[in-house]
């Protein structure tokens, strides 16, 4: 019954389990770590915006495309 709410991918990772709280605590691992690792790419991404500059000589066009890059 718990399986329904799940998408393929965690249902293939859970579907070993019999235990509804062996489920939920691996799952619950999972999105941890997931969410840890969003908060750091954040993190890195705001530093980078933050030290972003245009460099001597550089156009307006190569900025542009440095930055979407």
């Amino acid at each position: 019954m718990y399986f329904y709410a799940l998408n393929h991918v965690e249902f293939i990772r859970v579907n070993n389990y019999k235990m509804v709280f062996k489920i939920w605590k691996l799952l619950e691992v999972t999105y941890e770590e997931i969410s840890q690792m969003k908060y750091s790419r954040l993190i890195t991404l705001t530093r980078e915006y933050k030290l972003f500059k245009m460099e001597p000589n550089e156009s307006i066009h190569e900025i542009y495309n440095r930055f979407i890059t």
